[in-house]
């Protein structure tokens, strides 16, 4: 691993944690953020010491992710990669069509994430080299009939990091575009399911891309690729699909 400094956003539980424990075991040094002290308290005691610091932050509030990245400044702290990991998904479209549930998707999984290249970028570029890290899902291929908000933001932040890859990847700066299937972590019900990934094995399988400087990693291909598919199949039979796999209401 050549990178040393991570900073990772919903870094708690599930594939945040995953990424936390598989770089400290690696020597590298993470910064996590989240908003559950609690759990960020446990999994630094879990890791070896001096390895993972924390912030206690939502991602989804502008004033939180500043004063976050205040502490870090002063603490000296900029990361070589940035792992844009938190993300929320809410039924929004049940009973009803919720604009409020609507918004906070786009407020946590979209700004949450671009707000931290602003904030980093200028030092990135400073220094010629900084990576950045966009856990996206399968779902932005999806159309599904109980939520808007999740698949439409994260297909937003697909293309908005390869319009960023597009401008900055001259410059140095990398961007890895992570397009990810069922993984089991709360948001999925666990279980049987194909080719269903434990966090740990998507966090290394993503560490590795990050490494190789892809663009674009879809996770797992073949599952990747069959949402793709489904933008070809109407949407009544696409509904029935669908519904199969979603993942559980938070």
């Amino acid at each position: 691993m050549s990178a040393k400094r991570y900073l990772i956003t919903g870094a708690s539980s599930g594939l945040g944690a995953a990424f936390a424990r598989r770089i400290s075991a690696q020597g590298g040094e993470v910064w996590g953020l989240a908003r559950r002290e609690g759990l960020l308290k446990e999994l630094a005691a879990s890791l070896p010491k001096g390895s993972f610091r924390f912030s206690v932050c939502d991602t989804g509030d502008p004033l939180q992710v500043k004063a976050a990245w205040e502490t870090m400044r002063q603490a000296g702290f900029l990361p070589d990669v940035a792992i844009l990991n938190a993300g929320i998904n809410i039924h929004d479209l049940t009973p009803q069509f919720d604009h409020a549930a609507f918004r906070k998707q786009y407020e946590t999984n979209l700004f949450g994430a671009t707000q931290w290249v602003d904030l980093l970028l200028p030092g990135f570029l400073q220094r010629g080299s900084g990576h950045f890290v966009a856990i996206s899902s399968m779902s932005a291929y999806l159309r599904a009939n109980h939520g808007a908000g999740y698949a439409s933001s994260k297909a937003a932040m697909s293309m908005a990091f390869g319009c960023l890859e597009a401008r900055y990847g001259k410059d140095g700066i990398g961007f890895t575009t992570v397009n990810l299937g069922p993984t089991q972590t709360a948001m999925w019900p666990g279980g049987k399911f194909p080719l269903l990934m434990s966090a740990e094995s998507a966090a290394a399988k993503i560490l590795k891309a990050v490494e190789k400087k892809k663009s674009v990693l879809d996770l797992p291909c073949l599952l990747v690729l069959l949402a793709r598919l489904t933008q070809f199949i109407p949407q009544g039979l696409l509904s029935a699909l669908v519904s199969l796999v979603k993942p559980k209401k938070k």
